[in-house]
């Protein structure tokens, strides 16, 4: 994830504050929801 914020920053697009992946729940259910604490 550092590349990605040093390129994005390198770039001039945007001044990155918080890069964190993304784990996608399964609507309806309690997967991962239980992980998220």
């Amino acid at each position: 994830m550092k590349t990605y914020t040093d390129a994005v920053g390198a770039a001039g697009l945007a001044d990155v504050h918080l890069v964190a992946p993304f784990f996608r729940t399964v609507v309806g259910t309690d997967t991962y929801v239980n992980e998220l604490w």
